[in-house]
């Protein structure tokens, strides 16, 4: 089974464990002085990060350790940075520049019944947040005539590129079609968002990720789609190393990996997602 970091389904007293896979804290620019740490069951009594992400992490039970000097927390932290990376720039200048350069990346696959729904989504997928840091994906069946998805993609005028797979719905995986599964292979790293033409999407949806992943710093591997919110988020990563829905689903996957390693869900809600959006 794949491994997956996850906070342990386990007593307080017994949380204590190896860090493996996360962050060291110590050499960030960000980073106070290390001797103001005080430690109490392996956490830290606040949160001693000019950026504020150590006290995110906190929140989001996060375990940290201090080992030979180092502060290490079991979570990735895109907001590192090293001293050269800092050069001769202002810790203020440091602070706008990081905040601008992390931003939530990714490819949105988009499918639709007809070329009315696909230029509707698509003029309103131009105007939200973030949608410039995203690849866009047109998954289409063969009632679309290819010259007909070509010659809407080279006259549109909502994105200079736009990639378009045609999926031969013959092939199935267990009696299922998964069309996506052939789109994912051509999609970008970072997070994949599913939109389906015929229904209406959330205009936040996408700072709605961003806000949950780099400002509250929690952990997002999949959220399914609920009514409002169209189709599901995934992290690009784990559903390509997952095979996607290749032999069987992806979501009973992630819960078989989590329940056999003893593992907290690995699937997060929009609920939990709007608690924490306050844009």
């Amino acid at each position: 089974m794949a491994e997956l970091k996850s906070e342990q389904k386990e007593p307080e007293e017994k949380k204590e464990r190896p860090l493996t896979v996360g962050t060291d804290c110590s050499e960030c620019i960000f980073f106070e002085d290390p001797s103001m740490f005080a430690f109490s069951n392996q956490r830290t009594t606040s949160g001693f990060c000019r950026l504020g992400k150590i006290a995110k992490f906190e929140e989001q039970n996060a375990y940290f350790e201090e080992h030979d000097g180092k502060f290490l927390v079991d979570r990735i932290c895109n907001f590192r940075r090293v001293p050269e990376w800092k050069g001769d720039k202002s810790m203020e200048d440091c602070i706008s520049l990081v905040e601008k350069e992390v931003k939530i990346r990714g490819s949105i696959v988009i499918t639709a019944n007809n070329m009315h729904e696909l230029d509707q989504c698509l003029s309103k997928l131009s105007k939200i947040k973030h949608i410039e840091h995203f690849s866009i994906l047109i998954c289409h069946y063969s009632e679309f005539k290819i010259e007909e998805v070509f010659n809407y993609i080279k006259n549109q005028e909502y994105f200079e590129e736009i990639l378009a797979i045609r999926v031969n719905e013959v092939e199935t995986h267990t009696g299922e079609i998964h069309f996506l599964d052939e789109a994912f292979k051509r999609a970008k790293n970072g997070f994949i968002v599913h939109i389906d033409g015929s229904k209406d999407f959330d205009e936040n949806i996408l700072d709605k990720i961003n806000h949950f992943v780099y400002h509250e710093m929690g952990r997002l591997l999949y959220v399914p789609p609920v009514e409002g919110y169209n189709g599901f988020v995934v992290m690009a990563v784990i559903y390509q190393f997952l095979k996607g829905n290749k032999f069987f689903e992806f979501e009973k996957k992630l819960n078989s990996i989590a329940e056999h390693q003893g593992l907290s869900s690995q699937i997060m809600t929009w609920d939990k997602i709007n608690e924490k959006y306050t844009c």
